[in-house]
This record gives structure tokens, C-alpha cells and sequence, in this order.
């Protein structure tokens, strides 16, 4: 919800973290988690939020899932296929 909610307000994606107005990755962990990321990236000239999500030993110790989110017309649309976490351990819209 922070990325959306600093878009609204800014038309634009937060770069990291701080600018999104939530704790810093590490701080974010969690029973499962180790981190959590926000990042910015632009891809084919199109600017992407990333939310980067590593896990620990209880998933798969360091691997990753990425949620990558586009702006179209003030609607933001998500795509979890990104990062290295198996499919087996994916939601399943993200296989």
C-alpha cells in the first residue's frame, strides 16, 4: 500500500524504503522473511516499482520473489514471476 499511496500522491514511484515512508529493508523481517526491499527500475523506458522480498532457511534461505508494478492511467498493475524462489513456493498467480 505505501507504493500506491506514495504514487497517488506523487505520480511517481518511491526509489527506496525511506521515500516510501516505510522501515528499512532488514527491519522488515519477519518469521519467514529477511528482507524487504522497495526499488525502482525502468525497463524499455517504462519506470517499474519493485518490491523485493528475500526469504530465510523456513522458504528457501536467500532466494527471492519480485513483485514489479506498472502505472497505466493512474491504475497500477503487479507481476510476481520475477526473482530467483522456485515456483513451488510461489502464490500461484506467480508461477
Amino acid at each position: 500500500m505505501a507504493i500506491i499511496d506514495y504514487y497517488h500522491a506523487n505520480k511517481k514511484f518511491p526509489v527506496d524504503n525511506t521515500e516510501a515512508g516505510i522501515p528499512a529493508a532488514a527491519d522488515l523481517a519477519s518469521n519467514v522473511v529477511t528482507s524487504l526491499q522497495i526499488d525502482q527500475d525502468v525497463d524499455g523506458g517504462v519506470t517499474i516499482a519493485e518490491v523485493i522480498i528475500t526469504f530465510n532457511e523456513k522458504v528457501v534461505d536467500n532466494e527471492s520473489i519480485v513483485f514489479e508494478g506498472i502505472a497505466e492511467d493512474g491504475v497500477i498493475s503487479w507481476e510476481c514471476t520475477g526473482g530467483t524462489l522456485l515456483n513451488k513456493y510461489r502464490p500461484p498467480s506467480c508461477r
